[in-house]
């Protein structure tokens, strides 16, 4: 509580340039560690100052990090984050309020604000951190149900994709090795994780006239990153 009475007792600057996020927009692994560096100017000002990081998130703003020259309050954190947040005293007092968060969650993204007390005064500066997932290539398969007679009666094939464990939701595209697609024929399914994070298994049923090689591509945009897997039929 002493904390949410930091950030609204202060009279409150931004957009000044005594408080600086190095880095506006910030993409974090799931799973990873992520530093959001801010930097602030003392020259002029007592030695006395308070930091305090907050996130909102879905319209709700949290204290997460609570830097105080008293030490009882110098590791202040939330529940939320609670053993994954660190600053660096020794740095605070040359003006680095870097704020570093381990073991990334989804929950963790949303926008920073790097809220910096002095004389009464408040600065502040804000961050977006995304956090994104990748899918693994370690539980990425095909299945195939086909054989050769199948293809050469012209009975239908049974294909089924899975990946697991990544976001944002992924783009699943069907293509053979003459660049023709089915991915408008394929049934995709995303499920969400306890942890935010999505399973996708993608199923493809079709008749094939001839014999040829079938891949399935799951797509992370924001990672520009895709997981390949062929079957030939």
């Amino acid at each position: 509580l002493m904390v949410i009475c930091l950030f609204n007792s202060a009279i409150l600057l931004s957009g000044t340039p005594r408080v600086h996020v190095l880095t506006p927009a910030i993409t974090a692994l799931c799973g990873s560690d992520v530093r959001i560096d801010c930097q602030f100017h003392t020259s002029g000002m007592r030695k006395c100052f308070d930091v305090e990081w907050l996130q909102k998130r879905q319209g709700r703003t949290n204290s997460i990090h609570l830097f105080h020259q008293s030490p009882e309050l110098s590791r202040f954190q939330d529940h939320s984050v609670t053993g994954r947040s660190t600053m660096f005293p020794s740095a605070v007092t040359n003006g680095n309020a870097s704020l570093l968060i381990s073991n990334v969650e989804m929950t963790d993204e949303g926008e920073y604000i790097c809220f910096i007390v002095m004389d009464g005064v408040g600065y502040r500066d804000t961050a977006v951190l995304t956090v994104v997932g990748r899918y693994s290539s370690t539980v990425f398969q095909l299945k195939s149900v086909a054989s050769c007679k199948q293809v050469l009666e012209q009975e239908a094939v049974s294909l089924s994709c899975v990946s697991r464990k990544g976001f944002p939701a992924a783009l699943v595209s069907w293509i053979d090795d003459r660049e023709k697609s089915y991915s408008q024929e394929a049934i995709t399914e995303l499920t969400l994780t306890p942890e935010g994070l999505y399973d996708v298994h993608s199923r493809l049923k079709r008749v094939f006239t001839s014999q040829r090689r079938v891949c399935c591509i799951i797509t992370n945009s924001p990672l520009q990153e895709s997981k390949r897997s062929c079957v030939q039929l």
